[in-house]
Parts: structure tokens; C-alpha cells; sequence
């Protein structure tokens, strides 16, 4: 389903706001628009239609049934469409939903302050589009066993993908983030998401973090002889951590690669990072000792304290793409960016936004003063014989973009 072929269900208890609503669709790439006046409504023409809908539309407000209880109801059908709602009320409270938003089908997609705007109606096209495109595994959930994983990691499956790190202010590739990939021989090229828990826990986990460290040093050695001068990233997982030779198998691979221990970048979850058993702690501050960059990936989704985190003597902190994702459509994200960012500034940490899609998030991430993003706005990540020509047409094309986030 492309955007285009977007059947949407608008839900209002006032004729004229559903009127409103489906003439601003009508001007978007949406195929049709059916509106309902109630909650039950909506629920009857979703049971009775013989053609399923690619969104809802819902005022939250509503008698008899509010938009919350209509989401819940509708996530609980067989293959439910996403909703969307919209709400006059305190922004708080729309903050409060929006905290329910996932982009998994049949979840709340968004909440949206009434009257919709045209942007915000565009961008509920755009969220529905990027829950469409992605990867297959993801949307239909495969999972694979540890026999199957463990089988695909001594044939040599598993490699490393390649997404970059833009800086903010020049457009500059500053570096790359090395991320795991599963070349599948029936089932194509798979993403952690179908592979990554089953193994994080065990043994395999530790062949994986090598086997991605190898292919990424080996790539960028290459990339290096070209004349490549930023950073390489690589994962670390909380199981590689308790390993108490895990520094000491890093410092002497990466010397025989002949890389500048400044050049590369060990990123770690924030679970990992605060992991404060001697063998995590130990690794850490060697690594650091021999010159090697520290980063906490997905920062603010744990729940650590500030006093634990900040033992390790990091160099970077990535605020994870569920703050940046949605950050210009609501004002408490905005607000914990800016926080983090301070913070991060004041410790004198490097900054970096996952997640970037838009290049209203990428110019409002520079002006708060993040130092670098990755995310779609820039590519998806690459495989390695992809990274050449995407860069020979990023600086191509850099300055444009970087033109309109300024």
C-alpha cells in the first residue's frame, strides 16, 4: 500500500469538523476518505465494508464512545488499521496519549491538537507511510530459533551494514554506524528486530558482535585508503560487556587493522552502560584508557539515574528516535531534548539524534545545538557496496539540504 491507494475513515460527532477533515484529505495522495458521525458508527462500517481502511481518524472527545475506547476497541480487531486522533483538549493530556503512539498496525499511531492543519495532516500520511515501508520482518514478525541463528553465524550469514552520521552544522559525513545484518539464503537480507533477543542473553551474541566488528573494520580500513577520514561505531552488548578479555580482543583487533583507536567508537544501550559489575566497568575504562571513544545509544529510554549512568567515562550520547521522531508536534519531547542536550553540553559530550526523517527535526536538532543525526532524512542504512556511491551523491546534494535546515 502506497499513500496514494490510502483508504481513510473519519470519525467526528459534528458534521462540519468531518467535512473540514475530508476536504483536507482530498487534497493529499489519500484515495478516499467515508466518514462516521460516532464511535459506533465507525465500528459497524469497519465490520460491514468489504474494502479495509489504511487509517482512522477520530475526534477523542466524543459521546457515547471516545476516541480512546474506539482505538482500543478497533486495535482489537483481526488486521486493525491505525489511529489517529484528534482533540481540542489540554496539551498535556494530548501529550499523555501521545505517549500511547506506536507504529505498530492496530496501535495509536498519533495525537494531533484541534483544528487540524493541513502539515499535521501530511505528516499522519507520512507516519502511515513509514509504518507500511517497514522491513517485512518486523511487520509480520518472523522470528528465528537460536539453532537457526547459531547456524547462519558459522556459515558466515551475518555482516555489517552501514549507516552514517551527518554533522549538523556542514553536512559533513562525520562517521558511520556499523549495524547488524543477517544475509538469509530464502529470506533475504533480515534486521535485528527478528534475530537480536533470541541470542542477546547467550553465548552467540558474542560471535555476532565479532562477526560485525571484523566486517566493519575490514570495510572501513578500505574506506580509510580512500581517503575516508571520520568515525567507525560498533555495538557492544551488555553480554559482551562481562567478558573480562572483551578489552583486550578489541585493543589488539582493531591494532591489526592498523586503525587510530580516535577513529572508532564503541556505542552501548543504557542498560549497558549502567551496568555496574567489575567485568563492565573494567572493559569500559580500559577502552577509554587506550583512546577508544565511548557513546550510550538510545539515551532516555532506560531507567537508570544520572549518578549510575555517568560513571562511565563517556564521549557521546545519542538521544534515541523516540524523543526525536515526534519532537515538532509535541512540546514535552522538544523540552527533553533540550534538557539533554544541555546536559550533554555541559559534560562536554558529543550529541547525536537518531531517528531523523524530516528536515524540520534535522534544523531543529542543529538549533538547540546537536552536533550530528542519522536517520531515513539521510538514507537507510547501506550495505558496504552501497556506502561509495551514496556518498559520491551525498556531496553531490549536501548542500541543498543542509541549506534548508539552516
Amino acid at each position: 500500500m502506497n499513500a496514494a491507494q490510502c483508504r481513510v475513515l473519519i470519525v467526528d460527532d459534528h458534521a462540519v469538523q468531518r467535512s473540514i477533515l475530508a476536504h483536507m484529505f482530498a487534497t493529499l495522495p489519500v484515495l478516499e476518505t467515508v466518514e462516521a458521525g460516532s464511535g459506533a458508527e465507525a465500528l459497524q462500517i469497519l465490520t460491514d465494508t468489504q474494502d479495509s481502511f489504511d487509517l482512522v481518524v477520530a475526534d477523542l472527545d466524543m459521546p457515547d464512545i471516545d476516541g480512546m475506547e474506539l482505538a482500543r476497541r478497533i486495535a482489537a480487531r483481526k488486521a486493525p488499521p491505525p489511529v489517529a486522533l484528534i482533540s481540542a483538549l489540554d496539551e498535556r493530556i494530548l501529550d499523555s496519549l501521545n505517549a500511547l503512539s506506536s507504529f505498530e498496525p492496530g496501535a495509536l499511531l498519533t495525537v494531533i491538537p484541534k483544528p487540524a492543519s493541513l502539515e499535521s495532516l501530511r505528516r499522519i500520511v507520512l507516519l502511515l507511510r513509514h509504518q507500511n515501508e517497514l522491513p517485512a520482518c518486523k511487520r509480520s514478525q518472523v522470528c528465528y530459533s537460536v539453532a537457526q541463528i547459531t547456524e547462519g553465524l558459522a556459515a558466515g550469514q551475518f555482516e555489517a551494514f552501514f549507516e552514517p552520521q551527518i554533522s549538523l552544522r556542514s553536512g559533513e559525513v562525520a562517521g558511520f554506524e556499523a549495524l547488524a545484518r543477517w544475509r538469509h539464503p530464502r529470506d533475504g537480507i533480515v534486521a535485528p528486530g527478528a534475530f537480536l533477543s533470541v541470542i542477546e542473553a547467550g553465548p552467540q551474541m558474542k560471535q555476532l558482535t565479532r562477526s560485525v566488528l571484523l566486517d566493519a573494520l575490514e570495510k572501513f580500513s578500505d574506506w580509510q585508503q580512500q581517503g575516508f577520514t571520520g568515525t567507525i561505531s560498533v555495538n557492544l552488548s551488555p553480554y559482551d560487556l562481562q567478558d573480562v578479555t572483551l578489552s583486550g580482543y578489541l585493543v589488539k583487533t582493531i591494532q591489526a587493522f592498523a586503525i587510530d583507536p580516535k577513529l572508532v567508537k564503541f556505542e552501548l544501550t543504557e542498560s549497558a552502560a549502567t551496568n555496574s559489575t567489575a567485568p563492565a566497568i573494567e572493559n569500559l575504562t580500559r577502552l577509554r584508557m587506550r583512546g577508544f571513544n565511548l557513546s550510550i545509544d538510545d539515551f532516555g529510554t532506560g531507567y537508570s539515574s544520572l549518578q549510575q549512568l555517568f560513571r562511565v567515562p563517556l564521549t557521546d550520547l545519542k538521544i534515541d528516535k523516540s524523543f526525536t521522531t515526534n519532537m515538532m508536534n509535541e512540546r514535552i519531547l522538544r523540552a527533553a531534548i533540550e534538557s539533554i542536550l544541555q546536559l550533554a553540553q555541559r559534560l562536554d559530550l558529543r550529541t547525536c539524534g537518531e531517528g531523523i526523517e524530516t528536515v524540520d527535526v534535522a534544523s531543529q536538532l542543529r538549533w538547540l545545538g546537536c552536533d550530528y543525526g542519522q536517520g531515513y532524512l539521510f538514507t537507510r542504512p547501506l550495505a558496504a557496496e552501497g556506502v561509495q556511491p551514496w556518498m559520491d551523491d551525498w556531496i553531490k546534494r549536501r548542500g541543498d539540504l543542509v541549506d534548508d535546515w539552516r
